[in-house]
């Protein structure tokens, strides 16, 4: 009997916090346990749920953003994991997962059962996200997800590009602006799933503005640009003044990743052109990268790159 009195005690205690848990969720006004609750809908109900760390800084290269990043640790019977939540202008940014500990499947316990089909699982979290966000670029993505199927895993509406890549029991969804051709990748919504279970959400879209969509400048062009910046390049390796290399023809990396240039998060056309050496010169640098902006073809940086500071 008195056993049994401590198996049945050990289940009121559990019972006890989870209601407790249940009941502070309920009544909560905390944006990330109302994201956890109603976007990703973890089933709290099976969890010991800890708030670890909760910090709030400025972010100066992102424009003074304030920036607050919530960690939650969430234990089971049978399983251990780390949460991360990260919120920009107090609007949603980020949220992943670290499982430490858990069986097979490796996902979390949810509200509602997991589904096989990827594009359904997307459709009903961007419809739950749109019930705590009203983004219209969230209707787009639901747009987008309608004219999506098993072989046409890319649609492009208006400025809005959907891609779904999956890789058997992985997938990724991303949702991007385009234009004339190109894509904003910095201005993109993307999920990752892993083994079936909701691993990441990046929402930046949210974050950036376009300031440019004119490409004048093509690929080739700025490869001769940036090979041309390249004769007249040097760096400092310890005191030694590196300014005698060779460039190969081939490979060579051309990169179009639009970023800001004078007005924080607002993204300007832009190459990222990597040139490789034929050998490792002072200072560890086997290659160097030159930025140009394809609206205007400048040359808007130009450095060695290697494992080493440079100076």
């Amino acid at each position: 009997m008195s056993r049994d009195y401590e198996l049945l005690q050990a289940d009121f205690e559990r019972i006890k916090s989870q209601n407790q848990q249940l009941s502070l969720l309920n009544n909560t006004t905390d944006k990330s346990l109302i994201f956890l609750s109603n976007v990703v809908q973890i089933d709290f109900a099976k969890y010991q749920v800890t708030l670890l760390s909760h910090t709030v800084e400025d972010r100066p290269d992102l424009g003074e953003a304030v920036e607050e990043i919530f960690k939650y640790s969430l234990v089971s019977s049978d399983s251990k994991i780390d949460i991360v939540l990260r919120f920009r202008n107090n609007h949603f940014s980020l949220y992943q997962i670290a499982i430490f500990e858990g069986f097979p499947p490796y996902a979390p316990n949810y509200v509602q059962s997991t589904l096989s089909d990827i594009v359904q699982v997307t459709q009903d979290l961007i419809d739950r996200y749109k019930s705590v966000d009203s983004e219209t670029y969230l209707e787009e993505f639901s747009r987008a997800l309608s004219s999506v199927n098993e072989t046409n895993n890319e649609v492009t509406l208006g400025n809005t590009k959907l891609r779904i890549t999956i890789s058997g029991d992985n997938a990724e969804v991303v949702l991007m602006y385009t234009a004339n051709g190109f894509d904003f990748a910095a201005k993109s919504l993307r999920l990752v799933f892993q083994n079936h279970a909701l691993q990441e959400i990046s929402d930046d879209w949210f974050l950036y503005r376009i300031g440019s969509t004119q490409v004048n400048v093509s690929k080739e062009e700025a490869i001769q640009i940036a090979e041309n910046a390249a004769k007249d390049f040097e760096w400092n390796a310890s005191g030694v003044q590196v300014s005698d290399f060779n460039v190969l023809n081939e490979p060579v990396s051309a990169l179009f990743f639009p970023h800001p240039r004078t007005e924080p998060l607002t993204l300007v056309p832009y190459w990222y052109i990597t040139l490789y050496l034929d050998r490792e010169y002072p200072g560890g640098v086997r290659s160097i990268t030159v930025g140009v902006w394809a609206d205007t073809g400048e040359v808007a940086n130009i450095q060695a790159l290697s494992g080493r500071v440079l100076t």
